[in-house]
């Protein structure tokens, strides 16, 4: 892999931790049981004679028109108009649990499989290069396509075979420039969030996997906010409740928001505002909803639930993205549904996996829009 990758530390800073660590998990106190690394089932039931399928929901003149990114979580990534019409797909060759890809100039896609790696393919998904990674949750690319991606190791720790997360850096041709090592980040994280039940020593040898903070998201900020300086990285770990933000070189702890107000989030995103938007989960209340954080001030400034707020719930997964003119669009993952909301909050466009199979839905992982510009020009030469 050429030159030895790097390993960043964490420092622990006084000025940036808490004076005093969140007491608690939002919810009752969790057991170690809590926290054993499961896979992720890819199919719902669909009660419904005849399933909805596809666009069921399209106001043309509220919407923002784009294109719309997702993958079959087996090997192909979909692009599709409005209307729900496939427009291209990728194939993605000897992988078979494709999670998310990033779309890149010329029609170029970067690919995340699960615990396989990451895929640069071109827009005939001819491999142009493959890096194997324990790799899961989510893609950040920075300038130059250089890519940070999530990966996990395992490690004795308190007496369990515990997964601790890393984010693995790649160059643009997926050569290894370094890893963070939340294992090694343990003590600084911990005094933002509150104790872990998997500190505690167990009570006999057990062959169980546990997952200590399973980070699903990673962000880098384009550009200085609110004082964060560009390149800090937006984290999501979801098993302590906590988002954070690291500093360009991984060194310090800029800030954190989560215990005591968020249940299990997911897919934290810059706002143009400066604000962080997060699919808030609430596994344990029972429903979900969207909230949006001024991380200058750790204020709360914007939150959605459905009416009533039973009506939308992704106890596991789901994502929200801010489109360019204001509006949400929001994957809600488990019952494989993809919405945008309008300022108000009211749903203009809906869309559900048609990937239905004896009763049962394939669940959509995450959907992102980009605008027709961003595909225009490779579509056309086709």
């Amino acid at each position: 892999m050429g030159t030895p990758p790097r390993f960043w530390a964490l420092c622990i800073l006084a000025s940036c931790t808490p004076a005093d660590p969140p007491n608690r998990f939002n919810g009752p106190a969790p057991d170690p049981e809590d926290f054993r690394a499961l896979g992720y089932a890819g199919w719902e039931d669909t009660e419904e004679d005849t399933p909805l399928s596809g666009v069921t929901l399209h106001v043309a003149d509220e919407v923002l028109a784009g294109v719309n990114l997702y993958t079959d979580q087996e090997n192909t990534c979909l692009a599709l108009d409005m209307q729900g019409r496939e427009l291209h797909r990728w194939t993605v060759p000897e992988h078979d649990q494709v999670e998310c890809f990033e779309l890149l100039a010329g029609g170029v896609i970067l690919v995340l499989s699960v615990d396989q790696g990451v895929s640069r393919l071109d827009r005939d998904s001819r491999v142009i290069w493959r890096t194997d990674l324990a790799a899961h949750h989510d893609l950040a690319v920075l300038a130059g396509d250089e890519v940070i991606v999530p990966t996990h190791r395992e490690v004795l720790h308190a007496g369990r075979r515990v997964r601790f997360d890393e984010l693995t850096h790649l160059d643009e041709d997926g050569e290894v420039l370094g890893v963070w090592d939340s294992h090694g980040a343990r003590e600084a994280l911990a005094k933002h969030h509150a104790p872990h039940p998997l500190d505690s020593p167990a009570n006999a040898p057990t062959d169980t996997i546990y997952d200590f903070y399973h980070l699903n998201a990673v962000e880098v900020l384009p550009t200085e906010v609110s004082g964060f300086p560009a390149t800090s990285k937006l984290l999501c770990l979801r098993n302590v409740d906590l988002l954070v933000l690291l500093s360009p070189d991984y060194s310090e702890i800029l800030w954190s928001f989560g215990p005591g107000v968020l249940d299990q989030p997911h897919s934290p995103s810059l706002t143009p505002e400066g604000r962080i938007l997060v699919f808030d989960n609430g596994r344990g209340r029972g429903h979900s909803r969207l909230v949006e954080i001024d991380p200058s001030t750790d204020r709360v400034t914007w939150t959605w639930e459905a009416t009533p707020p039973e009506a939308f719930f992704s106890p596991i997964r789901g994502a929200c993205q801010r489109l360019a003119d204001g509006h949400t669009l929001v994957t809600e993952s488990e019952r494989g549904r993809v919405f945008e909301l309008d300022a108000a909050g009211e749903r203009v466009w809906e869309f559900w996996s048609p990937h239905i199979v004896d009763g049962q839905r394939r669940r959509i992982y995450r959907m992102r829009r980009v605008l027709p510009s961003h595909v225009a020009s490779w579509l056309q030469d086709r």
